[in-house]
């Protein structure tokens, strides 16, 4: 009979590296959240972005912003204001400021185009929206022009986003009263995207627009962005929008079906002696492939120097621990079996929930990327996430339930024999 061996004091026992691998996981994530929401992405201050070098490049980067007739001559008017460049942007933010009190300036037209919309903490400024993913090279927003004083001056500060690492930051000023005040003629809406007048889309002549498309101060709906006789290439964003469809399909599959499939099958279907383990791993297998193949496709899509968010970073995070679990199903003999049953039932569970999580992060963004229509199926997308979530657990605790009633049984038959 072999001699018990006693566990090394200077390694703890395998309960304790669960532990502390759990530990490790959830201060991980932690550490994601807490960097994405600290991060000044999204914020109103000037030459301040969260991602790239620490400050911009210099000069303007051969970008522009004109002020359309009456300039700020006119109180009330609505004047256009485009931003625009030899190269494409996709992201900016545009300040109008009092140059002597750094106070801001008017207000910002609802009739802001496709990729444009008012700033959600500071609406006195203008910003992209998430629909900036090729990029424009010209936008145009309507500026409602406050009451100034003659020879009162106003600044125009703007950030410009080229790409991740490279954006730009500079200063346009004009004065009231004066002849640069009066704006430049040339920079006017396009006739389908002018300001609402008595609720209908107006020409720059007053006349009514023929499609009377007018979009949303969200920057919903409506034409696409680049005024002046630019467009957005519509059917790269029509490629884009399907390939979130795929890509929230593919991942619901991989991580609210098969895998939990797999998942129950290893825990509850041992009795097929024959083929359980064989089906779980192939199922985890693809599962991972799934992940994979979906990730490639959004982010070839979108851009690959386009920074990530919380899903993005949640998403790798189940990618490399599935990798991670995959590898050691193939490799389960040569670890130590009971240390191996620990860690892969820990990093499952974890796994399963971070994927789980994830998708319902997924479709709350799917539903509001695509679901202005309340009418679309992407409105629904939160809620499928969230059924197929109890139905798992349903199923997990139904099972469980009946493992146990058995177990029970069995143990009964024993003692009474």
């Amino acid at each position: 009979m072999p001699p018990h061996r006693r566990a090394s004091p200077s390694s703890p026992p395998p309960s304790a590296r669960a532990r502390v691998a759990v530990v490790l996981f959830i201060a991980f994530d932690l550490a994601c959240v807490a960097r994405a929401y600290s991060s000044r992405a999204g914020s109103c201050e000037h030459a301040a972005v969260s991602h790239g070098p620490e400050g911009p490049t210099a000069g303007d980067g051969a970008y522009a912003l004109r002020l359309g007739a009456p300039g700020v001559n006119v109180p009330g008017a609505t004047v256009a204001v485009e931003l625009r460049g030899a190269r494409a942007f996709k992201g900016f933010l545009i300040r109008p400021m009092r140059a002597d009190t750094d106070e801001a300036l008017g207000a910002w037209g609802a009739a802001m185009p496709t990729g444009a919309t008012t700033h959600g903490e500071c609406p006195m400024f203008a910003t992209h929206t998430s629909w900036h993913q090729r990029g424009v090279t010209s936008t145009v927003m309507p500026w409602i022009v406050p009451a100034l004083a003659k020879g009162e001056t106003v600044r125009f500060e703007v950030t410009v986003v080229e790409s991740y690492s490279r954006w730009f930051s500079f200063e346009t000023t004009f004065m009231s009263g004066a002849n640069e005040g009066a704006g430049d003629a040339s920079v006017m809406f396009d006739p389908e995207r002018a300001p609402a007048v008595d609720g209908e889309a107006r020409a720059p002549d007053g006349s009514r627009a023929e499609t009377g498309r007018v979009g949303g101060g969200n920057g919903g709906g409506g034409f696409a962005p680049g005024s002046g006789g630019v467009k957005a290439d519509a059917a790269a964003e029509e490629t884009l929008s399907n390939a979130r469809f795929v890509h929230g399909v593919l991942m619901g599959l991989a991580w609210l079906i098969i895998s939990p499939g797999a998942s129950l099958l290893a825990r509850y279907g041992r009795r097929f002696d024959q083929w359980w383990f064989r089906a779980h791993l192939n199922a985890q297998c693809a599962a991972v492939a799934l992940t994979a193949l979906s990730a490639y496709l959004i982010i070839h899509v979108r851009g690959w120097d386009k920074p990530w968010g919380p899903h993005g970073r949640y998403g790798m995070m189940v990618l490399v621990v599935g990798a991670i679990q995959v590898y050691g199903g193939f490799s389960r003999k040569s670890i130590p079996r009971p240390a191996f049953k620990i860690w892969h039932r820990v990093l499952g569970v974890g796994t399963g929930a971070l994927a789980a999580y994830n998708c319902n992060i997924g479709a709350n963004m799917f539903a509001r990327m695509e679901g202005m229509d309340p009418s679309s199926v992407a409105n629904g997308a939160p809620r499928i996430v969230k059924l197929l979530v109890v139905v798992i657990l349903g199923t997990g605790v139904m099972l469980e339930r009946q493992r146990r009633v058995a177990f029970g049984r069995l143990k009964s038959v024993k003692s009474m024999v």
